[in-house]
């Protein structure tokens, strides 16, 4: 298995709006958010603003891809209200008169969106500190990888046989502690990184708290 997280797409919410990169099946719940989740997420991207952070990371978005499609199966809330944020700020634009026309309308939300790279960047950042959520993104990310190597979907996840591989382990041995020069909470924080973890497989699973150069050289050849 390789890193799937390296390997993973990261896109700005721009290109999936742009090109039309997904749909929400009617089977899914109706848009379910309440007033404290809308405020919730204004109040982290204020807080993002605030720090001068150069760009929002809002959340991973998990597909399922079928004939030409890419049907959403986690993170259509968020999306959902995104979108309508940017529909609300054209609508108005639209109302005061100064949009007339389908060009100045995409103009008009292009400076909302963070660029691919931006979006990549705050990617490489987000923690999660929940396995069961890890291993969930993780696993529909390898899947999308073997689909797009081999031309189909990959077999169904069994929770019950993986689990998620710290390339940092949580309780580094002497190999790590060697090059660890950093503060404890901040080594703490980058453990819980996605862009950390990777699948547990019979190939690394071995590897338990080996150094960087084994697991760099390992890691890529756990297919298994």
């Amino acid at each position: 298995m390789t890193d799937a997280l390296s390997e993973a797409p990261a896109y700005g919410i721009a290109r999936l709006l742009q090109e039309g990169r997904f749909i929400v099946p009617s089977h899914q719940r109706d848009f379910a958010w309440g007033d404290d989740d809308v405020k919730q997420l204004f109040d982290d991207v204020i807080d993002a603003l605030s720090k001068k952070s150069e760009s929002y990371f809002l959340g991973l978005l998990v597909f399922l891809y079928s004939g030409n499609a890419y049907t959403i199966l986690d993170g259509q809330q968020r999306l959902a209200t995104t979108v309508v944020i940017f529909a609300a700020k054209l609508a108005q634009s639209i109302f005061d008169g100064h949009v007339k026309t389908a060009a100045v309308a995409f103009a008009e939300l292009k400076d909302v969106y963070p660029s691919d790279q931006d979006f990549e960047a705050a990617f490489a950042l987000k923690s999660e500190r929940t396995n069961q959520k890890a291993q969930y993104f993780l696993r529909a990310l390898e899947k999308e990888e073997q689909r797009l190597a081999k031309g189909k979907m990959a077999g169904e996840w069994e929770p019950a046989v993986l689990t998620v591989e710290h390339i940092l382990p949580k309780k580094p041995g002497a190999d790590w502690k060697a090059i660890l020069t950093a503060d404890p909470e901040i080594v703490e924080d980058c453990v819980v990184r996605l862009g950390n973890m990777c699948l547990l497989t019979k190939i690394n699973e071995k590897l338990g708290n080996k150094g960087f150069p084994t697991k760099k050289l390992t890691l890529p050849k756990a297919n298994s």
